[in-house]
């Protein structure tokens, strides 16, 4: 629970008893009458509920004079410094804990690793570090990336004062590359609705929709890290990358529910569950209804989630086997939605009976149907007991792949049929330039060869009534297309299109030559570049931002021209003086008068005529080959 007391500009935060949070999970791993160090401590919550729970004795770390006054009366130390550039080793000189603390600290810093190494130092042998950082592979946030958004907030896991991004991976290799061992990895959940993402899930592809919600930490908001130093001579524990993440995802679970139903009502007590795999295109799920159950009625709702699912056959059988109802997936069987009450169910049969299952698109929130089954096995059922089998695929994919398959056989059954028909035609026009010799040798026997001409037109009568039954076919099949183009299922799957504009080009229609353009590579710019910073106040910003500029190793010539622009704070003005006195690369200018943001950068650009210019402000800090890649872009 958070609270804000905006006079203080101070966030309170509490921990209750039953409430699942990354604080109350943090707490819950500190030992009994341990000593901590909570390192971005903030107004004081963990504290106050160690000492309150755990009998531990707490120092604390806030880089806020106001969170640290709230703080204090349940630490016995805390001190007020940031953790970007202080040191805590000669802060806590002496000093050696059982628990060190990060809850949500390692995202705000731009070197995090410092403080890991400074923990390594400060905690007795048998000490942990406990970490807190969010998910940034949580679905609603990389939805509304999906989307063109990456908007930060106020909080949360796009909070505008993160620097660094963590998901289970890259904090796994974080730790891993910074000779840690990771103990063990908690989640901490959030639903979407309950998050600040608004996100319209219905407006993605269904199948990238499955596939984020179908993520093994699609939900989790926050993960909660157990991590201990390795000495030098122990051995790095085997995690390898992605290991125990690609069990995760082999091991992707959907939800599907059956509703036993009494006088039309279904209730959520009265239901069973049973779990399949994503991603299995044949798969078998199997619900026991117990004997005795009363119900009239089966609701069946196939998966918990929006998407595609391939539906091959519903069996209702007895617990000895006898089939008491049965469904298989045949373009000749009913669709199991005709007559019977459903909700967001788009239902395709196969197109040929090589297509294999049904195609079904679940929509929206509750996605479920009603089986169709006899009053008399459902009686049977109830009172002996059964087991409802559902064989489907969940394939996390385009289904107009199956659909595809389905067109694909018509077509080739089709040209080899056109084959055989125009072989049996050039057969027949032989035979009739053969006969038309013959009665030009002999009219005598016209009898004979009025005949074989008659027969000759009959087959030729029958070529061509056989060749308009496959025009119609094919037109038959090409209307089928249509109506897959105008359906709910295509405008969901736009890659049928592509499955039909293959088949036109087996048929030799429609094509249309097209040219490709090359691209043409621009020559880079030979000018050096002048990193232009105005900069008015705030010396350790300005600090930052001038040492982690002059600190790049960037290959392209380069010059950092800083502009005074009459700083009211002397100690600005001192430091800029003696800081470009000794570095060639720096040319310091200094305005008389304070010309503002605008004037002084025109001031700067003025003196980079014949150069290239980037402007940074003076509170940004740069990192690595920086200018470089921004050239490279350019």
């Amino acid at each position: 629970m958070t609270q804000s007391i905006d006079d203080l500009h101070v966030y309170l935060r509490t921990i209750r008893e039953g409430e699942r949070t990354s604080l109350s999970v943090l707490a819950s791993l500190v030992p009994q009458g341990a000593r901590v160090l909570d390192l971005g401590c903030g107004s004081g919550a963990l504290g106050e509920y160690l000492a309150q729970t755990r009998g531990a004795t707490s120092d604390g770390v806030t880089l806020s004079e106001a969170e640290a006054d709230h703080a204090r009366p349940h630490y016995r130390h805390v001190v007020v410094d940031n953790l970007e550039t202080c040191d805590l080793r000669a802060t806590f000189a002496g000093g050696r804990y059982d628990a060190i603390v990060c809850a949500d600290v390692l995202e705000h810093l731009s070197r995090p690793e410092r403080v890991l190494a400074a923990c390594r130092e400060l905690l007795t042998p048998d000490g942990r570090v406990l970490i807190s950082v969010p998910n940034a592979g949580y679905s609603g946030l990389v939805a509304e990336l999906l989307q063109g958004e990456f908007r930060y907030r106020e909080e949360g896991l796009l909070d505008r004062t993160h620097l660094r991004f963590f998901t289970r991976r890259s904090l796994r290799r974080f730790l891993s590359g910074e000779n840690w061992s990771l103990e063990s990895l908690d989640t901490i959940e959030r639903a979407l609705p309950d998050s600040e993402f608004n996100v319209p899930f219905d407006s993605l592809p269904p199948a990238v929709a499955s596939a984020l919600l179908a993520s093994p930490d699609a939900l989790t908001y926050q993960f909660i890290a157990v991590a201990r130093p390795l000495g030098e001579a122990e051995a790095h524990p085997n995690h390898a990358e992605g290991a125990d993440d690609r069990a995760a995802l082999a091991d992707a679970r959907f939800t599907a529910e059956l509703y036993l139903g009494q006088n039309g009502q279904f209730d959520e007590a009265r239901k069973l569950s049973a779990t399949g795999r994503i991603g299995a295109l044949d798969q078998l799920l199997e619900f026991a209804i117990p004997a005795g159950a009363s119900f009239d009625r089966l609701r069946l709702d196939p998966a918990d989630r929006p998407g595609f699912l391939h539906l091959h056959a519903v069996t209702l059988q007895t617990t000895t086997g006898e089939v008491l109802w049965q469904w298989q997936a045949d373009p000749a069987a009913p669709c199991l939605l005709a007559g019977t009450p459903h909700s967001n169910i788009v239902w395709h049969t196969p197109l040929s009976a090589q297509s294999g299952p049904s195609l079904l698109l679940l929509s929206g929130a509750d996605p479920w149907f009603a089986l169709p089954i006899e009053p008399d096995a459902l009686a049977n059922a109830a009172a002996d007991g059964a087991v409802l089998k559902l064989r489907l695929g969940w394939p996390m994919s385009a289904d107009y792949l199956a659909l595809a398959g389905a067109v694909q056989p018509l077509h080739e059954r089709l040209a080899a049929e056109q084959a055989g028909h125009a072989a049996s035609a050039a057969q027949t026009a032989r035979q009739l330039r053969d006969l038309r010799s013959a009665f030009d040798q002999a009219h005598s026997r016209n009898a004979v060869l009025q005949e074989v001409s008659t027969a000759a037109q009959r087959g030729h009568a029958r070529w061509q009534t056989e060749a308009e039954r496959l025009q119609r076919d094919y037109d038959q099949l090409a209307e089928h297309l249509h109506t897959i183009e105008r359906s709910t299922v295509f405008r969901a799957t736009r890659p049928l299109v592509h499955t039909k504009m293959r088949i036109d080009r087996l048929l030799g229609r429609n094509q249309t030559p097209f040219s490709a353009h090359a691209p043409v590579p621009m020559a880079p710019s030979a000018h050096a570049v002048d990193v232009i910073v105005p900069v008015y106040r705030g010396l350790a910003d300005t600090q930052l931002c001038v040492e982690s500029v002059l600190a790049s190793p960037c290959v392209g010539p380069w010059r950092l021209v800083v502009i005074n622009d009459a700083s009211p704070e002397p100690e600005v003005t001192a430091w800029l003086r003696d800081r470009a006195a000794g570095e060639p690369r720096m040319l310091l200018l200094e305005n008389e008068e304070n010309l503002g943001f605008v004037g002084t950068v025109n001031r700067g650009m003025a003196l980079s005529a014949d150069n290239d210019v980037l402007l940074l402000n003076s509170d940004t800090e740069v990192a690595n080959d920086w200018l470089d890649r921004l050239r490279s872009a350019a």
